[in-house]
């Protein structure tokens, strides 16, 4: 039997309780397939795996134009489904309904689909995203003075202050966690366009994404028949409804969880100076996205643990690191020595991150991708992850997911 690696990209793990199988579920990186989306792996022990087919038949209630990313699988034991959620762009004549106004620069939203069998086809419940508009009423649309070139320069704080506040959030990289209690809570990275921040250590605007957070109403995990679309908990909706700017619009409520200006760490900054660095062809950015969160008991408490990816996908810097918090939403407090998971050029492995941990045995693993000889397709890797204290986090050595071919 022939073993090659397992392409793909933004890996979310499920062990399905129904079979005891591991699945993961990935961006596709192998084509460019118009009818299907993501790639499906099974695997009996993360090492190897066997490739199951694509996950998503887009022509079903298709509400996304393009953009399917980092896809994330969950069991009902109430309805005996399974749901994909995921993230794709709207189509241009829903771009306004959806953030306010046509000309927004990206526009992607959450999707959910459902199937009987965790190998799919998924097929979307409605034909629309989950009825979401997280709204940052402070926000600086900068957009505004700067015009819609991509790569225009920033503008000065104090020219800031002619543009106009508030800006609805572009979704990417969900994350669903179940707490103990009942509640749950939807996770999602706030897309850096246009989302300008104001650096004063460096003097400057950066484009940045973070992580946020909403809780989640249980209706739609509780249906016995699995119909239900999720939707955000009551707390959260229209929670800025005196906002006057875009009126008509909902604007909802959400939590920031993790990004630069909350908590700096240096690691973070690769891509900041990139606008002089590569002549005006790119901005000056900052990220955090691909978040996965779960809990652990740390120094005989319960503790809530977030992962997450910081720089720029593509580059050797991109890498992952750690949270901790008391409570679902935080506040959350980041490992002293991130990344925890980063470029190793000695086994020739760059731009690792946007993983999901899985639990085996009692054992933490997490499993990610990354890229070998900075090579353009992803693929995935795994290691394991020991959380003794806040302050000291072990992790072992990469290992290479395996593709059986028969």
């Amino acid at each position: 039997m022939e073993r090659g690696i397992v392409i793909g990209a933004d890996p979310h793990v499920m062990k399905d309780p129904v079979s005891g199988h591991y699945y993961s579920y990935c961006t596709g990186e192998d084509d460019e397939d118009q009818d299907w989306a993501f790639n499906i792996y099974v695997s009996d022990d993360l090492e190897e795996w066997r490739y199951c087919g694509k996950a998503l038949k887009k022509d079903e209630k298709r509400w996304g134009r393009d953009w399917f990313w980092a896809p994330e699988c969950y069991y009902s034991p109430y309805s005996h489904r399974y749901f994909l959620f995921y993230s794709a762009r709207v189509y241009p004549e829903k771009i306004a309904e959806n953030f306010g106004r046509a000309d927004f620069i990206e526009c992607a939203k959450f999707g959910v689909a459902t199937s009987d069998s965790p190998e799919g086809p998924f097929i979307n419940l409605e034909a629309r995203p989950i009825d979401y508009f997280p709204y940052n009423r402070t926000q600086p649309d900068l957009n505004q003075l700067m015009g819609q070139a991509d790569l225009m320069k920033p503008c000065s704080l104090k020219e800031s202050e002619k543009a106009p506040r508030g800006v609805f959030s572009s979704l990417i990289d969900v994350n669903i966690f179940f707490d103990d209690d009942g509640r749950q809570y939807m996770y999602f990275s706030r897309c850096a366009y246009p989302n300008w921040i104001w650096d004063e250590s460096l003097g400057k605007f950066v484009e940045q994404s973070d992580i946020s957070g909403v809780e989640l109403d249980p209706t739609w995990f509780t249906d016995p028949e699995g119909r239900t679309m999720p939707t955000i908990a009551p707390r959260f909706f229209d929670a800025n409804h005196d906002d006057q700017r875009y009126p008509g619009v909902r604007k909802d409520g959400f939590v920031n969880i993790v990004g630069y200006d909350l908590q700096p760490q240096s690691w973070e900054l690769y891509h900041v100076d990139d606008y002089s660095k590569y002549h005006g062809q790119r901005k000056d950015r900052r990220w955090s996205e691909g978040s996965t969160t779960f809990v652990r008991e740390i120094d005989g408490k319960r503790t809530y643990c977030l992962t997450y990816s910081a720089n720029f996908f593509e580059s050797p810097a991109y890498g992952v690191g750690l949270a901790f918090a008391d409570s679902p939403l935080g506040t959350y407090t980041k490992y002293q020595a991130n990344p925890i998971i980063h470029q190793k050029p000695e086994e020739d492995i760059y731009s690792t991150g946007h993983g999901s941990i899985v639990e085996v045995g009692d054992r933490l693993v997490y499993v990610f991708h990354g890229r070998n000889h900075m090579a353009p397709k992803r693929s995935l890797f795994w290691a394991d992850i020991d959380i003794e204290r806040k302050d000291k986090v072990e992790v072992g050595p990469y290992h290479t997911c395996h593709l059986k071919r028969d």
